[in-house]
């Protein structure tokens, strides 16, 4: 059985954040989107924001628009901390939901940050309810993005540091992983040079340490919490399956390609039960990456590098698998064609992904399939143009069924904003 995590305080139906003086919730600001025509496709984008702050949507394994379509979900520092806004998609104007002043919160992916800022990292929209999920300091709140209203629904003790929240379908659940912050004691300098060695080294301390991440549970109405699943690894990523809430999709952070690691673990919260999924080969190079569930809960989408059966060759590839993990299929990309990086993400049409790298020089959004050959297939959607210079711009393409465009963001005009192509 699940056991709670000790010190955790919980408020039960949600306590209402009381506003300071100066509260900058409900703030707002006139459309600033720009349409125009990409110059490579003739598809119509919409640059969403035009501040001089950074501007993102959240991270892609979650949406950024309501159900309804009503609402664009994103942060920005425009205010100079950063802080939670949602645009109206009928107006294009756009209201401030929370009122942040303290900076970023040290999380994945900003180990320099403090312990009362907003976690940028742990933002994740529930379309259907509206609600906005987010850390602020130890707590973790909850904001409507049509109304605004704000609530606590627990806080964690001292001593945890975060990563990538979730919600899951029904809204009842957010997942928060949680890894102790001895794990972050050589780790935390501040400047983007050192981001890609911070993180290796705080993988290396857990493990060296045997500190371990918690899969922490909690109910959104502050009822209940629990510890779905303890590991000695680096826990960032986390995602309930989108049919129900009972399957946690789960990842170790920086496993690298050496044989034997594993990235990509399932829990089933009924039972506790781990394991993998396309375990990774003992006696061979291999690396996973950026796992997410397909929308209809049936597959797990991933990329990373691997041998090529035939060839010998160490390629580019994306993948899907099944729930239990042993059954999955990969596509190759050609080496002529896919160079560098890019993530890969959830395309509407089944066998489809949505990539924002690798092909071209890099700045596109592409559609990528698999060909009669065993060898990927692509065309471009639109151009993106980010300078990739830190996960704030990052382009992260993410499919908003309503109204049917591709959200992604780029720092294009020299900072971070958030658009839109439709498709």
């Amino acid at each position: 059985m699940a056991q709670e995590l000790p010190g955790v305080t919980l408020f039960p139906g949600g306590v209402e954040v009381v506003a300071e003086p100066g509260d900058q919730r409900g703030n707002r600001w006139p459309a600033e989107w720009v349409r125009y025509d990409d110059p490579l496709t003739g598809r119509r984008v919409t640059r969403f924001t035009s501040s001089r702050g950074t501007d993102q949507h959240p991270y892609f394994t979650g949406p950024a628009v309501t159900a309804d379509g009503q609402h664009l979900v994103f942060i920005s520092d425009r205010t100079g901390n950063p802080n939670i806004f949602a645009l109206d998609m009928a107006s294009g104007q756009i209201v401030q939901l929370t009122d942040n002043r303290y900076g970023v919160l040290r999380q994945y992916v900003f180990p320099w940050g403090n312990r009362t800022g907003l976690g940028k990292s742990s933002v994740v929209l529930h379309p259907g309810t509206g609600h906005v999920y987010f850390m602020q300091g130890r707590q973790v709140r909850r904001v409507h993005a049509g109304t605004g209203e704000q609530k606590a629904i627990a806080e964690l003790p001292p001593g945890w540091v975060t990563a990538f929240t979730h919600v899951s379908a029904d809204d009842r659940f957010l997942c928060v992983p949680l890894v102790p912050e001895e794990a972050f004691a050589e780790s935390a300098e501040a400047g983007l040079a050192t981001h890609g060695r911070s993180m290796l080294r705080t993988c290396a301390r857990v493990r060296e340490l045997g500190l371990m991440s918690e899969l922490w549970v909690v109910a959104t109405d502050g009822s209940s919490q629990s510890v779905w699943a303890r590991q000695n690894s680096w826990i960032t990523h986390v995602q309930f399956r989108p049919t129900e809430s009972r399957y946690l999709l789960f990842n170790n952070e920086a496993i690298g390609e050496a044989p034997g690691g594993q990235r990509i673990w399932m829990c089933d919260g009924h039972t506790g039960n781990v394991w993998k999924i396309r375990p990774e080969p003992p006696d061979r190079r291999h690396w996973n990456c950026h796992e997410m569930w397909t929308a209809d809960g049936s597959r797990i989408l991933y990329h990373g590098t691997g041998l090529h059966p035939e060839s010998g060759q160490w390629l580019n590839f994306f993948g899907f698998a099944d729930l239990e993990g042993t059954h999955y299929q990969e596509c190759f990309l050609k080496p002529d064609e896919a160079r560098g990086y890019g993530h890969f993400a959830e395309h509407p049409t089944a066998g489809h992904v949505f990539c924002d790298g690798y092909y071209g020089d890099s700045k596109l959004i592409t559609e990528v399939w698999p060909g009669e050959d065993g060898y990927a297939r692509w065309r471009p959607v639109c151009r993106h143009d980010s300078k990739w210079i830190y996960q704030d711009d990052h382009p992260h393409p993410l499919y908003a069924p309503n109204p049917g465009i591709l959200i992604y963001s780029s720092s294009a005009e020299g900072v971070g904003n958030v658009y839109g192509v439709e498709l």
